[in-house]
């Protein structure tokens, strides 16, 4: 495998990161469950606990990838 070089700008992730935390979430449907799609509660937990939402230096996460 060849190694591959992760470089996206700060002012990306830095965007990214406001728009995640600034999300307005709608309540859940009751009983939709995954019959209209992702549950609003899964989305929301899927959000808060990826790696962009509390890294402190974000590429030290990416360098951890290689």
């Amino acid at each position: 495998m060849a190694p591959s070089r992760i470089d996206i700008p700060q002012s990306d992730l830095d965007d990214l990161r406001d728009r995640l935390s600034g999300t307005r979430w709608p309540r859940s449907l009751p009983g939709a469950e995954w019959s209209r799609g992702v549950p609003v509660d899964y989305l929301r937990d899927l959000a808060d606990h990826q790696p962009l939402a509390h890294a402190a230096d974000i590429r030290a996460f990416f360098g951890s990838l290689r």
